[in-house]
């Protein structure tokens, strides 16, 4: 099940699909003094290391474990230093889902049409040249044309005639459509032939109180011995 799988794993299953949903994202330094809330960020470790105690007057080395010495006119010891450590972090919430299934009529790439028996992709490319639309108000339907002058302006008006400029223009009005889904009534196993392998497979339906729309060559909604005995009577006078 797609909900099972890890984003790795999500990326390399053609039904399913990985969907970041970041709920949280910042900077690990913010739980500097929160060593529970910094372990529970992934990205975030709380680190600890041991620091020297440094400088000569006494007020330099407040912290808990330096000592100042006042005969050699510095402070001594050593200091633990906790904080958050890992810089930005992100809490990804992401989870892996089955892949939305898409329309014919939804899908717009050739590529992604093909890949499934249930659509076909038809290719419709309009192609000519500007000058065949030389009305005004056909010309700007087509890429590259303009409705223009042939050249001749005078006081600003055009005293020529207009045409429809641009060269050849080419449209592409493909579509992707569901597949027409044509069937011999009889063909169990779809291999667009009536024989003894669909008569094997229409008893079996029969004993199991299945139906199957394809083996019911009398498409009476029912399978039963009479499509038993229409199919073999079909094979026989074939």
């Amino acid at each position: 099940q797609c909900d099972n799988l890890s984003e790795s794993q999500c990326g390399f299953n053609i039904n399913c699909e990985w969907t970041e949903d970041i709920v949280d994202s910042g900077n690990c330094s913010e739980f500097n003094n929160n060593f529970s809330s910094c372990n529970a960020i992934d990205d975030c470790n709380w680190t600890s290391y041991q620091q020297q105690c440094t400088g000569g007057a006494p007020s330099d080395c407040p912290e808990t474990g330096c000592g100042y010495s006042w005969l050699e006119y510095q402070c001594t010891g050593s200091y633990t230093v906790s904080y958050c450590n890992g810089g930005y972090y992100e809490v990804d919430n992401g989870y892996c889902a089955d892949k939305a299934i898409l329309e014919c009529s939804e899908i717009n790439s050739e590529i992604q049409c093909d890949q499934g028996s249930e659509c076909n992709w038809v290719e419709d490319i309009n192609t000519g040249y500007c000058s065949q639309h030389n009305t005004a108000s056909s010309c700007p339907n087509y890429p590259i044309c303009s409705w223009s002058c042939d050249g001749c302006w005078y006081l600003g008006e055009c005293c020529g005639s207009y045409i429809c400029t641009g060269g050849y223009y080419q449209i592409n009005n493909s579509y992707c459509e569901e597949t027409e889904i044509v069937f011999i009534p009889g063909d169990s196993n779809g291999d667009n032939s009536l024989n003894v392998t669909d008569i094997v497979l229409i008893v079996e339906y029969i004993l199991n109180s299945q139906y199957h729309e394809h083996s019911d060559i009398n498409q009476d909604g029912y399978l039963n011995v009479t499509d038993i005995v229409d199919i073999v009577n079909t094979i026989l006078e074939n």
